[in-house]
């Protein structure tokens, strides 16, 4: 009977993998069903593709990964891949080449279809392929169907933002102090990381011991009413508040807000988000703002920003309110000891490249299977559009 019971469980496991995946197709769809051609092939924002080759790529992806990379059959995919590998056509002529919306579901129903009549049979036969050990491919690709998600997501913030939406109700939001961090922590001998497991990207592995030194950190991420004050006290203009470098960008962006807010014509301001314009809520996380402006806020508030080692510690005892908005940490993006890149090389390694900064936590658009503690983000400092804010911490003698 043990082995029946064994069998049957595995049958479950993979059951529930497959139906998230099934719900990541359609989450996917419902996003760009009812737009227009047009929509789908605009590009909204520089470092964004159009909303259409975001949703072939997740597509094309699926099958790349099942019928090239783990069946060795290229005849069907190789037609695809100077479009939808990134590294082979850049962002900006993108729009030009994307098929029709007709054209374009009809390819993307084809893949997903695909993978709903192949996959259930290679996940009964794991031992064929190191991708299939513990449904890892399935995972790796509903993480990646969710990431291109969120992405879309910001396209349609973009698209928000450029057309002039309608002003939401006025509604004032008052200025706070910002609350200083409230968590204590005693030096440590901590385990930053995770031990290989059907989740966990290469960059999160493998877990290893890190030194930490008294600090404190804030137990919420920093909120609308928190930054309101920032700039009311003209943070975005005064140079001691920023780093040499953020204070480039400053003169140069010349910005005196996040991203998404706007000034209400009747007073105070209001947000531009995927699903239109809304008031602002004085206790949400900050949202849309660059390093460079965490960094300048942390120093307003006499603060600095949290490791990303100082962040995991704390989250992974329980301690921290996140998941509103991924937040910049102080730390560039490195990594791990005995780092190996999996399942290829570029999805990290190009990444640890002196400039790019981690990120944690997850944004109200990030799926719940990312919001992990170990699970880490990473992006140039300049980056606003990316639904991203920050957290206090602190040194402690």
């Amino acid at each position: 009977m043990s082995g029946t019971g064994t069998a049957c469980n595995e049958t479950v496991h993979n059951d529930d993998a497959l139906n998230l995946l099934e719900q990541s197709h359609i989450d996917l769809l419902q996003l760009v069903i009812e737009l227009p051609d047009n929509a789908l092939r605009q590009q909204f924002h520089a470092d964004l593709s159009p909303l259409g080759w975001h949703l072939g790529h997740t597509a094309f992806i699926e099958r790349y990964w099942i019928e090239e990379q783990t069946l060795g059959d290229e005849k069907h995919v190789a037609q695809f891949r100077d479009y939808y590998l990134p590294e082979r056509n850049k962002k900006s002529t993108r729009s030009a080449r994307l098929p029709e919306k007709k054209q374009l579901l009809e390819f993307v129903d084809e893949c997903f279809a695909y993978s709903s009549e192949i996959l259930p049979v290679l996940m009964r036969h794991p031992g064929k392929h190191p991708l299939l050990k513990d449904n890892y491919l399935v995972y790796f690709l509903i993480q990646h169907n969710y990431q291109h998600r969120e992405t879309m997501l910001q396209i349609l913030q973009q698209q928000n933002l450029l057309s002039g939406t309608a002003e939401p109700l006025s509604s004032l939001m008052i200025a706070r102090a910002p609350l200083l961090p409230n968590l204590r922590f005693e030096a440590v001998n901590a385990l930053l990381g995770t031990d290989p497991n059907p989740l966990a990207y290469d960059n999160e592995l493998t877990r290893h011991p890190v030194v930490l030194n008294p600090f404190s950190i804030a137990a919420n991420a920093v909120s609308n009413a928190e930054f309101l004050q920032f700039m009311e006290h003209a943070g975005y203009g005064r140079r001691e508040f920023w780093g040499e470098q953020g204070w480039q960008w400053q003169q140069v962006a010349q910005v005196t807000a996040p991203l998404h807010w706007r000034e209400h014509s009747a007073g105070g301001w209001y947000a531009v988000d995927p699903e239109g314009t809304k008031a602002l809520e004085p206790e949400d996380a900050v949202c849309g703002i660059n390093y460079y402006e965490a960094e300048a806020f942390a120093r307003f508030a006499g603060c600095r920003l949290p490791t990303e080692a100082e962040w995991e510690y704390a989250a992974d005892n329980g301690c921290l309110v996140s998941g509103e908005a991924w937040e910049w940490c102080a730390n560039l993006f490195y990594p791990y000891p005995g780092f190996k890149a999996f399942p290829y090389d570029n999805y990290s390694r190009t990444w640890f490249d002196g400039n790019h900064y981690s990120l944690r936590g997850g944004s109200r658009y990030t799926h719940p299977l990312i919001k992990r503690p170990t699970f880490r983000n990473f992006y140039t400092p300049e980056k606003r559009h990316i639904f991203t804010g920050l957290r206090l911490a602190n040194y402690r003698d």
